[in-house]
């Protein structure tokens, strides 16, 4: 996965892989990214398909839509601190 556009909050992806990206029921799960030294870092969380699906086109075949986590870090880090 790689990050083709991105601001603040919002993170617009594709894959190299067909059929990868996020589809309904994967919203709300997590957007990894593998470094150049082999870590996986933790970049989004799905929000949606990053385009309108044409008709017979899965949705994982297009850019997916995610929310930033490096954006939202604050308020990820008082959320998993005040309910344990």
């Amino acid at each position: 996965m790689r990050p083709t556009h991105a601001v603040r909050t919002r993170l617009c992806t594709i894959s190299r892989v067909p059929a990868a990206m996020a589809c309904f029921g994967d919203f709300g799960g997590p957007q990894l990214q593998k470094g150049r030294h082999g870590w996986w870092s933790f970049i989004g969380v799905a929000s949606g398909p990053g385009a309108l699906v044409p008709p017979g086109v899965p949705c994982a075949a297009d850019p997916g839509v995610y929310t930033s986590a490096p954006a939202c870090a604050d308020w990820i880090r008082q959320t998993v601190r005040h309910n344990p």
